[in-house]
């Protein structure tokens, strides 16, 4: 084969490819709680799945609203459960499939606010910081000999702020009262408890 021929051939094949939706190569199955953080290990016992028909009206409205625009961005997800970490927020675990590179994997929120449920997708660093967060709580408790409930620490009840952009920002009050900042970029990722 002449090396015009092979360039040729190469680029109508990439070409072609670019063509093609990614979804016709990725897998389009869903990805458990467990699977996005080591830090959701942790709380095997005190988190469960839920399926959609055992929840609310309300519920389930926004659940409806939060697929259709998980379907519009490309992720994967389980349609049919919900994971609940409190009686006003639950959690869907997402992953996306690139055509090149890695599976991402990332958490969308569904956080009750006056009787209606708003959504929030946490970007995949976001995603690991609130699984750090969650490991360290449990390994600081079960290490210094406390019983303390973690579901009840980590769950937000309250968003202050949430912000996208280069860097991300996940503000947030949990059930104790205590304002958990959850900031990830490019190079750094933080967690701040007040």
């Amino acid at each position: 084969m002449n090396r015009r021929h092979f360039i040729t051939s190469g680029t109508l094949c990439a070409g072609a490819l670019s063509l093609v939706p990614n979804t016709a190569f990725s897998s389009t199955s869903a990805i458990s709680i467990y699977s996005v953080g080591q830090g959701f290990n942790a709380l095997s016992n005190q988190i469960r799945p839920i399926s959609l028909g055992a929840l609310s009206n309300i519920l389930q409205a926004a659940h409806k609203e939060l697929s259709r625009i998980l379907d519009i961005k490309g992720y994967n997800y389980d349609g049919s459960e919900v994971v609940k970490f409190s009686n006003n927020c639950f959690a869907v675990p997402l992953s996306k499939d690139p055509l090149l590179g890695f599976k991402s994997k990332t958490l969308a929120l569904l956080i009750e606010h006056n009787g209606d449920y708003k959504h929030y997708i946490l970007n995949e660093k976001t995603t690991k910081v609130f699984s750090s967060l969650v490991e360290n709580y449990t390994l600081n408790s079960s290490t210094n000999g406390l019983n303390l409930d973690a579901v009840d620490f980590i769950t937000p009840i309250e968003v202050i702020k949430e912000s996208i952009g280069r860097t991300h920002l996940f503000v947030y009050k949990n059930k104790s009262g205590n304002t958990i900042t959850l900031r990830s970029s490019n190079k750094h990722q933080v967690i701040l408890v007040n």
